[in-house]
């Protein structure tokens, strides 16, 4: 894998370094100095930062071992946020209760994939809601769960939005909905820049390898592929003409 910030991947035709690589710098420096100025100091002098009124600054991220394991990424990161001061416990929950705290609300972090993103699905508003702008069918994978049930129920639960988020909204519809190709592509461009400008969600690394164990009696199986849940993984290399060969 590679370190990219969270947009779309290189295999997209949207894709800019400038958008993969937004705030990607590793500089723990510019960190402290980030966090000193937003109030974030060691209050107690116990090597931990507390909020700006005092109170322990400790999240806890809940996550789970569904199809994929963030648990070497997460100890790496944690590692890496408690040597300018930040703290979080990490939580392993089922699924089931991850989906269910999420779309509550009911968390301080958590973490998923962001693979689904490239141009076959980029379009699709329950894709483009679990990445950049709220909308329906995302909200246990969303940043926003809440403004996501404002917009479900049209207002009778969650909180309303601000503008600059109806404003993605607006977009997330345009790139699905508008019959002008140019229209949708510009709607794509402004929904990754915005994303890369605000990082709404942060990203970590990408372009992980995925292995996929094949019989060498197994053949017409391409020995390279793109792995993506948007084009349902090997649905685009025909897996109905793959044949055993004694």
């Amino acid at each position: 894998a590679v370190p990219m910030q969270a947009s779309v991947p290189p295999t997209s035709k949207f894709y800019k370094d400038e958008y993969g690589q937004a705030y990607a710098d590793f500089d723990l420096e510019q960190a402290e100095q980030l966090l000193d100025e937003i109030g974030m100091v060691d209050k107690d002098g116990n090597g931990f930062r507390e909020r700006p009124d005092g109170q322990a600054f400790r999240p806890t991220l809940i996550y789970s071992k569904d199809f994929f394991d963030p648990t070497p990424a997460l100890e790496l990161i944690k590692n890496s946020w408690s040597k300018v001061g930040i703290d979080f416990n990490m939580k392993e929950v089922d699924r089931a209760l991850l989906d269910q705290a999420r779309a509550a609300n009911d968390f301080d972090i958590s973490v998923w994939v962001i693979d689904n993103i490239t141009d076959v699905g980029l379009g699709d508003p329950w894709h483009i809601a679990k990445m950049f702008a709220p909308g329906p069918g995302s909200v246990p994978y969303s940043p926003w769960p809440d403004f996501i049930n404002w917009i479900q129920t049209k207002g009778e639960e969650g909180i309303e939005p601000p503008e600059e988020i109806k404003y993605l909204r607006k977009l997330a519809d345009k790139l699905a909905t508008d019959p002008d190709p140019a229209e949708r592509d510009k709607a794509a461009v402004e929904l990754i820049e915005l994303q890369a400008e605000n990082l709404w969600s942060i990203g970590t690394v990408a372009l992980p390898p995925q292995p996929v164990m094949v019989s060498n009696k197994l053949k017409n199986v391409p020995d390279r592929g793109l792995w993506d849940w948007s084009m349902r993984y090997m649905s685009p290399y025909y897996p109905v003409q793959f044949y055993l060969d004694d």
